[in-house]
């Protein structure tokens, strides 16, 4: 699950770089708030962040240069699939959607909205499937940890 969520999270964060670098700022409404796109903006990298340092593969494999996201000192760890983690990643996924459902998606840019959107569908899907643990395939052929390596 954690793979998935760090795929997904470094996807949306090109998406996110993009859009901004395609021309952040213009054709903004009125009710747009910088306050809450800088507070949606620190959210969002801050989770890319943490997801990337809960698997030193997943950081290498999506950064060639982690020192460049302000990432230098961190744990060596590898994914694990048990039980345990599962309800912790529950857990995190939980505490991840309230954090984002606490800022206000009217006053977000359009850009920030589709990154709003998609990471919202994204936990709330991987939510239900809370109780299909013994579905996940930790080794598939595309998308396994030995994929990564």
């Amino acid at each position: 699950m954690k793979q998935r969520v760090t795929r997904l999270l470094a996807l949306l964060m090109a998406l996110v770089l993009f859009v901004c670098a395609a021309g952040c700022g213009t054709g903004r409404t009125p009710q747009v708030s910088e306050d809450e796109h800088k507070r949606f903006t620190e959210f969002s990298e801050e989770l890319f962040r943490s997801e990337l340092l809960g698997n030193t593969i997943n950081l290498h494999y999506t950064l060639a240069y982690p020192e460049k996201c302000g990432i230098e000192d961190y744990e060596i760890l590898l994914p694990t699939v048990s039980a345990d983690s599962e309800e912790a990643d529950h857990n995190a996924a939980l505490e991840v959607l309230k954090e984002l459902n606490d800022i206000d998606y009217k006053q977000l840019p359009a850009d920030d909205r589709l990154t709003y959107d998609v990471l919202e569908e994204y936990l709330k899907t991987s939510l239900e499937g809370k109780d299909f643990y013994y579905f996940y395939e930790p080794f598939s052929p595309v998308m396994g940890f030995q994929a990564n390596l």
